[in-house]
């Protein structure tokens, strides 16, 4: 008796966004790092240390904000069109695929990087998108920004 596999047969991959606990922790360490760092100069120079210890602190919120308005439902589509936050888009390039991180360059409202931690979403959904990628199911539309 042959037994077969069951095979995927969709066009798209759903995925919910949340906030990933080890992003977070690693941009926030490697931030903190570099500004204790800053101040391990000769008093005479803590002045600016200081400056650029605001000006660190300040880009880690900015990040931590970019990171937070990334969170939400997904739908990645296999001729390259997105649809996120309930507004259309198209994935431009896949740039990083590995056992941990997925990164997307994605053309949206604005052109922008997609990050998919493998935290960040339900196991199952991250291995479908792992999958789509490695097996080029999910193809991204280089038209997008040529005239």
């Amino acid at each position: 008796m042959i037994r077969l596999l069951p095979t995927t047969t969709a066009s798209y991959v759903d995925l919910k966004l949340n906030l990933s606990p080890l992003l977070h922790t690693a941009l926030s360490r490697c931030y903190f790092g570099a500004v204790l760092l800053l101040f391990v100069v000769p008093p005479v120079f803590w002045p600016v240390s200081y400056f650029l210890a605001e000006m660190l602190v300040f880009e880690w919120q900015q990040i931590y904000h970019f990171y937070l308005r990334q969170q939400g439902p997904l739908r990645l589509y296999s001729d390259g069109n997105i649809r996120w936050h309930d507004q259309a888009g198209n994935m431009v390039a896949v740039k990083l695929v590995t056992r941990w991180l997925v990164v997307l360059s994605v053309a949206h409202d604005r052109n922008q990087w997609l990050i998919i931690c493998h935290d960040s979403c339900d196991n199952i959904q991250y291995r479908q998108l792992k999958m789509m990628l490695h097996l080029r199911l999910l193809i991204p539309n280089t038209a997008v920004n040529k005239p």
